[in-house]
């Protein structure tokens, strides 16, 4: 969830292992790979019954001793975390988790944060961040037009450098307003972030190197 995002990932667990010295096949960790054909629900929570369903079945399809570590790749799923982490016996590595643990380390005060709409309408990153005295500071209604755009282009394999420039523009347009770190909650939008920077908090990077501890 969704499919560019999770080839993404795949990617990154195999790129953090080989800077581990992984050169060799069977160095490699073993990747089961789930990709899901689910119905959008970025911008409405009007099929999240049907997500969480065909979520469940699909992890009933696993052989659940095979796994050590295990992470959905995409934040707005995180509105079913405690279903799932309950079916995967605690062995879910949050995105979300990841990116707030970062937050804390790194003494972030005002935080800027790229995400779908409704992981913006649940607050899924803003009332814990909120909780830990965090400014939370969000796009403009036009910017978050512009971030639904850049999602559904990833999601259909379409987009483009420019869409890597649109990205970078969005992240600094959120620290010039006074943020410290800006995250991208949204998955698709850390396939468009090619260039690690230290005001950029990546879940999906942050995610590769935990599936490799």
């Amino acid at each position: 969830m969704g499919p560019q995002a999770s080839v993404e990932l795949h990617r990154r667990v195999l790129t953090v292992a080989s800077g581990k010295n992984a050169f060799m096949g069977h160095h490699f960790p073993r990747i089961t790979h789930l990709s899901l054909p689910i119905r959008e629900f970025r911008s409405t929570t009007k099929h999240a019954d049907q997500a969480i369903a065909q979520i469940s079945d699909a992890i009933s399809s696993v052989l659940l001793e095979k796994v050590d570590h295990a992470v959905i790749a995409c934040n707005t799923a995180h509105l079913f975390k405690e279903a799932v982490e309950a079916q995967l016996q605690g062995r879910l590595r949050s995105l979300r988790e990841l990116a707030f643990d970062e937050v804390q380390q790194l003494g972030a005060k005002r935080v800027g944060l790229l995400a779908s709409t409704v992981t913006l309408q649940e607050q899924l990153y803003e009332q814990p961040l909120q909780e830990a005295g965090k400014v939370v500071i969000k796009p403009t209604l036009k910017e978050q037009s512009l971030v639904e755009q850049l999602i559904g282009r990833v999601i259909a394999g379409h987009e483009t450098t420019r869409d890597r420039i649109e990205i970078n523009k969005l992240s600094q347009a959120l620290i010039n307003r006074g943020c410290h770190v800006v995250i991208l909650g949204c998955t698709e939008l850390s396939v468009l972030n090619r260039r690690p920077s230290r005001n950029i908090i990546d879940p999906m990077s942050l995610a590769a190197k935990a599936l490799n501890d």
